[in-house]
């Protein structure tokens, strides 16, 4: 166990995780999203607004990471359009962890 000032094997992989940039960028437009939901298209057109353009597909598979890293909660609910059948949309939030993260990480 790390004492002092030494950091663990995992929380230097957090790190490096939520350090990439767009992983970085994801985690901060879900925080300012809070306590709001969002969804793959509704992260990828926020990213686009603060001039990151990132296709939805790319986004998807950055959220799965942070996903498995605990970083942000994934929610399925059906959704039932006025027009058309009835669709699973999957919304994103920020867990605990995702937060702990963006305090300790400052990308310019």
């Amino acid at each position: 166990m790390p004492q002092g000032n030494q950091v663990s094997h995992a929380e230097l992989e957090d790190v490096y995780i939520a350090s990439h940039p767009t992983r970085h960028m994801i985690l901060k437009v879900l925080q300012s999203a809070e306590p709001n939901r969002l969804y793959v298209q509704k992260i990828t057109d926020q990213l686009e607004t603060k001039g990151l353009s990132v296709d939805r597909k790319i986004v998807a598979y950055h959220l799965s990471t942070l996903l498995e890293h605990d970083f942000v909660k994934g929610e399925l609910e059906l959704k039932n359009p006025p027009k058309g059948n009835t669709v699973a949309v999957k919304y994103f939030s920020l867990k605990e962890k995702g937060k702990k993260i963006l305090s300790l990480i400052t990308i310019k």
